[in-house]
């Protein structure tokens, strides 16, 4: 079985040759982008909040696995009963508590993130508690409530990004807007106006395919530049995006 992401809010198998299967829709699916598939679990990355999560595909049951500092990439899921040959980690981790890397002729501890290595160098403890400051955002971030650093550009884009919900809250999201060449979707989430009407629920709520929008005119929602643009040429342009 390869797995495979799909579109926000889907995770799809194959299964056999040419047949898809549904096994998961859910909010844990904003932004996929790394994916495994071990036994009977599947593995996933969120690419904007920096989490890790666990599908069992007997129960239906999604787990958070981890949590790191945005953004997070690929994923990789390795049996230890498969691994061949031996090295200053096969056994207990080396003695380290949290991580260990085999180097040649050794091993080294590591921690993860906001962990800091203890002077023993074996044991790992959370660097943020009465040793430093916890992490401050950067200029171009937003600061959730639960202390986590996400791109300011995701906050009020309809996304839970923070986890807490702190980057969509209603009182600071109430009058986001959006640039000139997108379309404003009900949940705050800004979408490029060439996608309107395509085919694709790019809204989320089917907000930017209903009649009411797709009613009017479509040249209306252009920009000035594209408004120049002959209007067939505009509508290939639609049709590649769509495919």
């Amino acid at each position: 079985m390869v797995p495979l992401c799909g579109s926000t809010n889907l995770l799809i198998t194959v299964q056999r040759r040419f047949l898809l299967q549904v096994v998961y829709r859910g909010k844990e699916l904003n932004h996929p982008f790394g994916i495994s598939h071990y036994r009977n679990f599947i593995f996933w990355t969120e690419y904007m909040n920096a989490s890790v999560f666990q599908l069992d595909l007997s129960t239906g049951d999604v787990t958070l696995l981890r949590s790191e500092r945005p953004p997070l990439f690929g994923l990789r899921v390795y049996d230890a009963q498969s691994q061949q040959g031996e090295n200053a980690c096969s056994v207990n981790y080396g003695g380290c508590s949290t991580l260990c890397l085999a180097i040649p002729g050794g091993r080294v501890c590591a921690c993860a993130d906001n962990q800091a290595l203890e002077k023993n160098n074996v044991t790992c403890s959370d660097s943020s508690i009465g040793v430093l400051e916890p992490a401050r955002c950067k200029s171009d971030e937003f600061q959730c409530h639960n202390q986590r650093c996400i791109r300011a550009s995701w906050k009020c884009d309809g996304d839970n990004d923070c986890l807490d919900g702190s980057d969509e809250e209603s009182h600071s999201c109430y009058n986001h807007t959006c640039p000139n060449d997108q379309f404003k979707c009900n949940s705050n989430r800004c979408i490029s106006k060439k996608w309107l009407c395509d085919g694709t629920n790019d809204c989320g709520n089917n907000e930017d395919e209903a009649n009411t929008t797709c009613s009017v005119p479509l040249w209306s929602f252009l920009s000035s530049e594209d408004q120049s643009m002959n209007i067939s040429q505009w509508m290939m342009n639609v049709s590649a995006l769509a495919d």
